[in-house]
Formats: C-alpha cells, structure tokens, sequence
C-alpha cells in the first residue's frame, strides 16, 4: 500500500470519434516516486515510476503539456519541462520521461494505431538503460531459442526502434546486448495480439545498478511490468516473537543447516538469495531441531524483496507470520518509510507521525486501522519527527510519542511490536536499509 494515491483520470475534452488516438505518460526517471501531468492545464494524475498511466481519448489538436513531481508532503513541484505536442489521425502516442531527477529527457514514441484486420500485431522497443548502449529484443518459440534468431528489433539508448510485424501468439520474451546471444534479461512468455500495438521499454531499476525492468505496453489499455525469469528472490527474516530468546529459521527440513541462525527479538537480518520457489517454513528454538514454534509456506518471486515478519507468544501459542513486498528503490525527493504492525497483543492502530511536540488534534493519521502483519508504505520529508499510535476502536493511546529521524534518500522500516517478553503496550523498532 503506498501513502500517495497513483491516480490516471480526465482529459481535456473528449468526444465519440477519439476512440483511436490515445495519449499516456510512461514515468521511467529513476529517483522518482511519482510524476505526475497535465493537458491544457487539466491534470492527468499521476504515475508511478515504471509504470504508464491509462490513455487519455482525445480530440486532434494542440496539446500543451507540464508535468510535475509529487513531493514527500504531497504537494506539487513543476518540472522544467514544458512542451506543445500535436495530436492527429488514429495514433498510440506514448510521452516517455527518463533519465534522473537532475537529467530528465523524453522520448515521444507516435504510432499509427492497427486496423490490418489480420492475424498480425506490432512491437516496437525503447532501450532506456545507463548500462547497455544498444540492445535487441528476441521473440521466439521456447523450443527453437535465440541462437538460430535474428532479433525483432533493436533500441539504441533513447532510441526507438520503429515497429515490426509479428504474428499473433505465445513467443519466449529475451533481451541480449546487440550482436551479442548472451541474455541479459528473459521476460518469459508472453502474447502478442492481433491489430494491436506492443510496447516494451527497458530501464534502470535503481541509479547505478544492474537490475532492470521492463514494461509492457499493449494498445487496449493493458501495461505490466515484467520481471526476468532469471532473476532469483530476495528474502530477509524479523523477529517479532517477543517471549522467546532466539530462534533460528529453516527452508525445509531442519536436518540442514538454518538460513537464519540465532535471531534475537527485534532483529533483522540480510537479505538471502534465493531461486523462486515455494518453500516450507519452520522456525525452532535455537539450536533444538525438533520444536516447531512456526510452521508454513514462504513464496520466492523473481526479482521480488520480501520481509518475512513472525509475531506473536510462544507461551499464548498465538504466532503468526506474514511476507512483506519490500520497496527498495530509493527516492530522493524524501524517505521511503514502511509502518509494519507486528504485534499480536494489540489490535488495529493508528499511526500518526507528527513534528515534535505537535498533538494528534492536529492532523490526521498515515493511516488508520492497521491490523497486524500488515504494513503501510509512504514517502516523507527528512527531518525529526514523532511516532503515536492510537487504538483504532476507542482512541485509546497504544504508544508514543516515539522520535524517529528521516534522511532524504534512505529507506526505513518502522516495526511495531509487542514489549520485550511480551504484551502491551509495545515497542518501536526503526530499521535503516542500504539502498542500492
């Protein structure tokens, strides 16, 4: 759940015969959270990074556009960026902005929209990345591969690769460096459809790094972000178990070796590789093999970052656990903060995060009725700020005011857990991450 609300509504005029010009915004600057714009000064909403907003149905004519970045308070700062674009005849029309925060370019991509009334569709490719300065795209049979494959197309960086017939139907999805077969990213299966435009856009994941993304981009309105199948999971361990010293935590059988050993309460550990699978779940007492405090299942996705959170009382039997979506790319217009509800002996909460001294009569809260082993995901303002939780059903103060400091570009993981032996009223753990 994120704090800002990605919205993609209105336009500035709209009318029956505009069913076959669309216009979207892609968001591919990597440092932002949210961009979002406007036409003829009617807003658009926003878009989240690597994403692309619904299409707008338009009439033909000049379009003024401006776009904005959402800041960590939620208002609006206005980007230097400011252009006129002309809409005419039956088009997909895509605004992709890219680059960083401190160096956005953009890149229109115009295609006429596919009325072959043929068993055909088209792809097209926008290579965005800072680590690869060309890159093709294979569509093939799974069985046949890449090797005896002449690409589909091929992007330059910034550079879009026109669009080419294919027919409609399942093909495996892979990228390589140009003129190299050594794959870079495999996106898996995917299905092209008749008289329909196909998008794919690849970017940087983080500023920096080596992980990719890439987007795909249908003509009916359809996006999703794909994840390469070759990617393995990421997967750290928080103990919230307050009555208990420590415990170790196994994949599988516990005849082997733990993958987390000798957690203590209010610890976190490393992130772990792993492949994607489905794995058994059993955490003991640390050291014993045979006594099952918690018994489970645990999904490893590809390219996912999960949080692996355990709460509860030994002694009251009452542990549960819950895997939580982490969001690791950082932001630099503020703080990437998690609110994590781990603790069984209080119910729905809550948050309010408030400048010092500042009551709750003041404000409203981050979010309200958060139930336990579940989180709240927002951006915020560097600076000191105080943590108070409320009970949901009664307005009961559970806990605070506890400080906590935020720095802008960091990731923070906020736990609410029970007190250290177990019990109310809690205990607020703050865990900084590395970003990327």
């Amino acid at each position: 759940m994120l704090g800002l609300s990605g919205c993609d509504s209105g336009s500035d005029s709209d009318s029956d015969d505009t069913e076959e010009r669309s216009l979207r915004l892609v968001n591919a600057v990597v440092g932002s959270t949210y961009i979002g714009w406007e036409i003829n000064e009617s807003d658009q909403g926003t878009v989240y990074f690597g994403r692309a907003s619904t299409a707008q149905a338009l009439i033909n004519g000049d379009k003024p556009l401006t776009f904005y970045l959402v800041q960590a308070d939620g208002d609006y700062e206005y980007l230097d960026l400011a252009f006129d674009y002309e809409l005419y005849g039956d088009q997909d029309v895509l605004i992709v902005l890219y680059g960083t925060l401190d160096d956005i370019s953009y890149e229109i991509i115009e295609v006429d929209t596919f009325d072959e009334d043929e068993d055909l569709g088209q792809v097209g490719f926008l290579n965005l990345t800072s680590a690869y300065d060309a890159v093709d795209l294979y569509l093939t049979d799974d069985e046949d591969g890449i090797y005896g494959a002449s690409p589909t197309v091929s992007s330059q960086v910034g550079v879009f690769s026109g669009m080419e017939y294919v027919d409609e139907g399942d093909y495996a999805l892979r990228f390589t460096e140009t003129g190299d077969k050594t794959e870079i990213f495999d996106a898996g299966d995917v299905e092209i459809d008749e008289d329909s435009n196909h998008f794919y856009l690849m970017m940087d994941f983080y500023s920096g790094s080596d992980e990719l993304l890439v987007l795909e981009i249908v003509s009916d309105d359809t996006s999703r972000q794909l994840v390469s199948d070759d990617s393995t999971g990421q997967l750290r361990f928080f103990n919230a178990i307050a009555d208990y010293v420590s415990v170790d935590v196994y994949l599988g059988s516990t005849s082997g070796e733990p993958l987390f050993m000798g957690q203590g309460f209010q610890s976190i550990t490393d992130y772990a590789e792993l492949e994607p699978d489905t794995y058994s779940l059993n955490i003991t007492p640390e050291g014993v093999l045979d006594t099952f405090l918690f018994e489970g299942e645990v999904d490893v996705v590809a390219g996912s970052y999960t949080t692996l959170v355990v709460a509860g009382s030994v002694l009251n039997d009452d542990i549960g656990g819950n895997a939580i979506a982490d969001i690791v790319q950082p932001v630099t217009s503020g703080a990437l903060v998690s609110f994590v509800h781990a603790s069984t002996s209080n119910d729905d909460v809550d948050v309010y995060l408030l400048l010092p001294g500042q009551p709750t009569t003041d404000t409203v809260p981050i979010v309200s009725d958060l139930s336990p082993f579940l989180s709240y995901d927002f951006v915020e303002d560097e600076g000191d700020f105080q943590i108070v939780l409320i009970q949901s059903s009664n307005d009961a103060v559970v806990l605070g005011p506890v400080p906590v400091t935020f720095e802008a570009g960091s990731i923070y993981e906020i736990f609410f857990t029970d007190t250290e032996g177990g019990g109310t009223p809690g205990e607020i753990t703050v865990v900084e991450t590395a970003s990327e």
